[in-house]
């Protein structure tokens, strides 16, 4: 059922943006609950937990879709010399805001904050990266002296 809701959605996304599908590689939609607990994308494929997707409801979904189609569309994929961790949240703030600029919905609990409006990618990294080291370096300092 949800792999069926994936496709579903992503034709409503190519039905109501003109050009969207030609412009992706094609994809494919993968169940692995190893690689998210919610979805993903490697820029080839879709990953999903189908737990995750049955609580979503169709609009929820296809903003979710919009979303990992936006990481696809902005190479979001390879943080070449970045921290994979921090590029990910600064790419993923960057993908929901335009999710909601398109006044499409998402589901509770994304990466969704003011203070990033009008920034890029690459400008928000720069922005959470140096107290996300912090923070990571004082959880990790912390378990270590523990």
């Amino acid at each position: 059922m949800a792999r069926k809701r994936i496709f579903r959605s992503l034709d409503r996304l190519f039905n109501k943006f003109a050009g969207l599908k030609e412009s992706l590689p094609e994809l494919v939609v993968v169940h692995n609950i190893v690689m998210t607990q919610t979805t993903s994308t490697d820029g080839t494929h879709i990953y999903y937990s189908k737990r995750f997707v049955d609580t979503l409801t169709d609009e929820e979904l296809d903003g979710l879709m919009m979303h990992e189609i936006i990481h696809i569309l902005k190479d979001h994929i390879y943080p070449g010399k970045r921290n994979l961790f921090a590029w990910n949240v600064a790419c993923d703030f960057n993908s929901n805001s335009d999710v909601l600029s398109l006044g499409m919905k998402l589901p509770d609990g994304v990466l969704i904050s003011d203070e990033f409006d009008g920034m890029d990618e690459k400008q928000i990294y720069r922005k959470i990266y140096p107290n996300l080291k912090k923070a990571l370096n004082g959880i990790i300092n912390r378990k270590l002296t523990s």
